[in-house]
């Protein structure tokens, strides 16, 4: 059995079936007050939320969505990013598809690409970096209602070393207002209970262009991971959306690259996080060695960008004839 999922016997026959919530069906919500005031002092709490009631199924009144607990910790809030809730209209599933720890694999790609990259997150390094896969409690079975789609990586990136599973994510569920960026309709699309079906979308087929774009942006990653002396890590990444109380998969005013401070807008709450709180936090989402854990409150190695780091101006190199040494030309 794996890790994290919860069993039952059946009566009379001493053999062990799945529950619903681990076989990926919806069930009664276990979502806390304790749950929730957790999130509210974390400045997590989206507004407009409500504590589900006896129903097995989500039954959001009009204009709600259904929302987990364990997505809105890793970076989750509303309305959502342009590029999550691109995603999943290009895939055609809801956010209850994703499995927690891809949602968290969002989170830090949107990171990458706005601390470190300085850029928007890029569909084509996206579908160069990872591969969708489908999960199903069963082989052969269609993918699971909840945590039907998973993302894994399929090129050299960052190792983020999640947790192997979430233990009862599916079982803390409850209903938020649904919230749209300036000039949408609606950020989550309509709550459907229904499993994903595959689509085209999920094979990330790509043209010889797109590719060529992809892999240059791939290059750079390289070397962010492959440099010498101490290498950016995923913890660096994590920690660093963490660290600046920032939700990475939430609609923003401006990108992080454009992070201020402690009085920036984009942050959830104004409270800093002490360096045992920060390595708590990236503890409950890895599984990380306490060497390992001691360096998410460490400086990054190459400092993520922000208004005091701004991107660098950029440099073209003009090729010039054989016998002449390249001329530098500043982009200003």
């Amino acid at each position: 059995m794996k890790k994290g999922s919860s069993e039952v016997k059946k009566k009379g026959k001493g053999k062990k079936t799945k529950s619903p919530a681990s076989s990926g069906s919806w069930t009664k919500s276990k979502i806390s007050s304790a749950h929730l005031d957790a999130l509210r002092r974390g400045g997590l709490l989206p507004s407009g939320w409500r504590r589900p009631g006896d129903e097995e199924t989500p039954q959001p009144r009009a204009g709600e969505r259904v929302i987990h607990l364990d997505v809105i910790k890793r970076g989750v809030s509303l309305p959502i990013h342009p590029f999550l809730r691109g995603l999943l209209c290009v895939y055609g599933i809801q956010l209850h598809h994703f499995t927690p720890n891809s949602i968290l694999l969002i989170s830090c790609f949107v990171t990458l690409c706005e601390c470190w990259l300085g850029i928007f997150p890029h569909w084509g390094l996206f579908r160069r970096v990872f591969a969708v896969r489908r999960q199903s409690s069963e082989k052969g079975k269609p993918p699971a209602a909840l945590g039907g789609i998973g993302l894994q990586t399929r090129a050299e990136f960052f190792n983020f070393k999640l947790l192997a599973s979430v233990r009862g994510w599916r079982e803390r569920w409850f209903y938020i207002s649904d919230q749209s960026s300036a000039g949408q309709r609606y950020g989550l699309a309509e709550f459907s209970d229904a499993p994903p079906c595959r689509r085209k979308s999920w094979s990330h087929d790509m043209t010889e262009a797109e590719e060529q774009e992809a892999d240059e942006l791939l290059s750079k990653v390289e070397l962010l991971r492959l440099p010498k002396g101490r290498a950016l890590t995923g913890v660096d990444i994590m920690a660093t959306w963490l660290k600046r109380r920032v939700q990475p998969l939430q609609a923003r005013v401006e990108p992080m690259w454009k992070y201020t401070g402690v009085a920036d807008p984009m942050r959830v709450s104004a409270e800093e996080l002490s360096a045992d709180e920060l390595r708590a936090h990236v503890k409950a989402l890895t599984h990380l060695t306490a060497e390992e854990l001691e360096e998410s409150t460490r400086s990054p190695p190459m400092l993520p960008l922000s208004e005091d780091a701004p991107i660098p101006k950029v440099i073209f190199v003009r090729r010039c004839s054989s016998n002449c040494s390249p001329a530098f030309l500043d982009s200003s």
